[in-house]
């Protein structure tokens, strides 16, 4: 049986903390006047997020390169739905409701 090397806490510790970091820095973008920009700037943000859950909570750092790329599919066929939701949202008139 292989031997896997055993993650120290510090790095979880380091782990988290980014993500506290993280979370009130997306707060504070989505108050900053940046237009059209401040979404892309807080899905950025949520994606960093995303990355160190995956990469240190889920273990894919020390996972085979399979599951990493299995991985990977499912995180970017997330985002192609997102976009096509998105898109469809984006492109419809607005109608005035009846009442």
């Amino acid at each position: 049986m292989q031997s896997r090397p055993i993650t120290p806490v510090r790095t979880y510790l380091a782990a988290w903390a980014a993500l506290l970091l993280l979370v009130p820095a997306m707060i504070g973008l989505a108050y900053l006047p940046l237009g059209g920009f401040t979404a892309l700037a807080v899905y950025a943000v949520g994606a960093m997020e995303a990355v160190l859950v995956m990469r240190y909570f889920m273990h894919l750092k020390r996972s085979s390169s399979l599951t990493v790329v299995f991985a990977a599919a499912g995180f970017f066929w997330l985002a192609f739905l997102f976009t096509l939701s998105l898109s469809d949202f984006m492109t419809r008139t607005r109608i005035a409701p009846p009442w």
